[in-house]
């Protein structure tokens, strides 16, 4: 083999020799140790201890911190409670937890037998101290520092003990937090949504805001009883209508679902302040952005909002709760909720089985369609000629839906350009839709006489088209 050979034999043999070794210490160096932060662990099989005393043992915890000074005591047979918070709902896991963690106080590790310099680690002025006091008289001193560079824990020393440790996150901020981690932060409860009758029955939604001239009210929708005198042919998307600023029918999905049932369940994500009523003021709630009344089951509940806290959240108080707290926007979709995109972008929603005729008249020109039996046995005739029942179908639909997407506040109008006539089979009073073209883009809609949405004026182009489609036997479409 000449020498070249086997020189780049050689060097292939080293290269696979370094490649083994690199995935040999690849595959057998040990994992990166998880975030600790949120619970508790230590970074070895061995349990670290700043202390530990008998399980339900403690009597009280003194906290001091930049917040002030308060005292979780003992009340009962495994309760506890801070009695700065007597009048206030609380969170009783919170005690629980609090009690459970500072009986047996667990460390993620030791870090050093003896601190030498405690300024190092915070702790030459501690940022939270807490004093367990014991059923058997012992009392432990817990100092907690700074958090460590990776902040997955914090610095700690036990009184009397001249080690540093290195305890969680969580142990470390149930110190440096004031009383007001107690509260509980569920304003509102939940309900299983697979259960249909634990859905809340919702009665009344008003809401307030400073950036609308007029207030939103959402009403239960008037219950309609059988009635030879009454017409029953009505069919709603939502339990609710609106009845301020205007009178219609809401989108169910961007009202109910989206706005109104989204507040079962909502959580603060702290709180700021006991005694509201005194602190209004500085939180922008003397004179709030918005306020929204909620009544449902036969209870009721007022929110107000003021100022914001950051970019993502407001200060607000919650029914009688005597809380400041603070919320994120997200999570109240009124707030930023366009009232336009709540109305129904539908008309009136007849049973077509229910209707005798349907009266469509333009300024040039009237269609009147007469309606005959019933599902499949369904006849439509016009000017004594049937026309196909599928096709009137799809016309019918276009009727029904002119894509409506805005709230009307302006005068009363006259002179429809388009007006269309429901008569029903059982004799009550008939519905008239009027459409009235403003010169533009947009077309009012009213019904029975009172105008209260517009839409696009392009509508009444594209009926008028589906109508001589179906007068010509051809395809109509709803698309437009």
């Amino acid at each position: 083999m000449n020498k070249k050979k086997k020189t780049l034999l050689i060097g292939a043999v080293v290269l696979v020799l370094l490649i083994a070794a690199m995935l040999v210490l690849l595959f057998t160096q040990p994992k990166g140790e998880e975030d600790t932060s949120s619970v508790d662990s230590t970074t070895s099989s061995e349990s670290v201890y700043l202390y530990e005393e008998e399980e339900g043992s403690l009597k009280t915890l003194e906290v001091t911190n930049s917040h002030g000074t308060y005292t979780l005591e003992k009340v009962g047979e495994e309760k506890w409670g801070v009695p700065a918070l007597d009048d206030y709902k609380v969170d009783t896991e919170m005690y629980e937890d609090v009690a459970d963690r500072y009986t047996q106080m667990s460390a993620k590790e030791k870090l050093l037998d003896t601190v030498e310099d405690k300024a190092k680690y915070g702790l030459d002025k501690p940022g939270a101290t807490g004093v367990a006091t014991f059923e058997n008289g012992n009392t432990h001193t817990v100092y907690v520092g700074d958090m460590t560079p990776d902040e997955a824990g914090y610095y700690a020393m036990a009184e009397g003990d001249d080690a540093l440790y290195i305890i969680t996150v969580v142990n470390a901020e149930r110190l440096l937090g004031s009383e007001l981690i107690y509260l509980d932060l569920t304003l509102l409860n939940s309900f299983d949504t697979e259960d249909a009758e634990s859905y809340p029955t919702l009665e009344n939604f008003t809401l307030e805001r400073k950036d609308l001239d007029y207030k939103v009210v959402l009403e239960q929708q008037p219950k309609q009883e059988a009635s030879d005198d009454e017409n029953n042919t009505q069919m709603y998307a939502s339990s609710l209508m609106m009845t301020a600023p205007i009178q219609c029918d809401v989108d169910a999905q961007r009202a109910d679902e989206e706005m109104i049932m989204t507040l079962f369940g909502l959580e603060a994500k702290e709180a700021v302040a006991l005694d509201a009523d005194s602190v209004k003021e500085k939180y922008g709630l003397d004179d709030p952005f918005a306020k929204i009344h909620l009544e449902y089951d036969g209870r009721s509940v007022d929110m107000a909002f003021g100022d914001k806290a950051d970019d993502e959240s407001y200060y607000m108080t919650f029914g009688k709760n005597n809380v400041v707290y603070r919320v994120k926007a997200e999570s109240v979709a009124a707030l930023t909720v366009d009232p336009n995109n709540l109305i129904s972008r539908l008309s009136i929603l007849p049973y077509i089985d229910d209707v005798s005729k349907v009266k469509i008249r333009f300024q040039d020109k009237t269609y009147e369609y007469v309606l005959d039996g019933e599902d499949d046995d369904l006849s439509v005739s016009i000017d004594g000629k049937t026309v196909d029942t599928d096709n009137f179908k799809q016309l019918y639909q276009l009727i029904l839906n002119p894509s409506l997407n805005a709230i009307y506040l302006g005068e009363q109008l006259s002179d429809p350009a388009v007006e269309i006539t429901f008569e029903y089979r059982d004799g009550s009073d008939p519905d008239v839709v009027s459409m009235y073209n403003d010169g533009g883009r947009q077309m009012v809609f009213g019904i029975n006489g009172v105008v209260n949405r517009t839409g696009r004026s392009a509508y009444l182009d594209k009926l008028e088209k589906e109508i001589q489609n179906l007068i010509d036997g051809k395809e109509v479409t709803t698309d437009w």
